[in-house]
């Protein structure tokens, strides 16, 4: 259902156009990611995954809010008749058989023998270390530009007209 639930919501993404709703499907995907990833493995992981997108997504919310003018929301036909399209399209995967059941299970059991450092290790060794310290001075960089391009004594990013 989780899995449904997020192929919808990145449909839905693609027929948004303000960029709050975009926002908000992008939080609810967030949370479902880091509800499945939980699942699969041990919750910290999920925790962290979701600060990771949330943080990011507060300064994307930041530069935008500074940048874009103050749209309304306008409700369109159009807009309506696709989101109900997509959804019935993808009822019939919800009712379908539960993709997720043969991988919880696995996990438990692999999970009954794993002691926490051993699954702690695989996040630390080579490969995904090197991506982790990536996404680290990514988002590391990311918050220095936009301290230094916001301006409290300034205002906002935006020029005035």
């Amino acid at each position: 259902m989780i899995l449904t639930m997020l192929t919808m919501l990145t449909i839905m993404f693609l027929i948004m156009k303000h960029p709050l709703s975009m926002g908000f499907i992008l939080l609810i995907q967030s949370t479902l990611i880091s509800l499945v990833t939980g699942m699969m493995s041990s919750f910290w992981y999920a925790y962290i995954l979701f600060l990771i997108i949330v943080s990011a997504m507060l300064i994307m919310f930041l530069y935008m809010t500074s940048v874009a003018s103050n749209k309304k929301f306008m409700k369109s036909n159009k807009s309506i008749i696709k989101i109900s399209l997509t959804t019935l399209m993808i009822i019939p995967l919800i009712f379908s058989t539960n993709l997720m059941k043969p991988m919880l299970t696995n996990n438990e059991k692999m999970m009954k023998f794993m002691p926490m450092e051993m699954s702690l290790n695989k996040y630390l060794n080579l490969p995904s270390k090197t991506a982790s310290m990536t996404m680290i001075f990514i988002l590391f960089l990311t918050m220095i530009i936009v301290i230094k391009m916001t301006n409290v004594k300034t205002g906002p990013i935006r020029q005035k007209l």
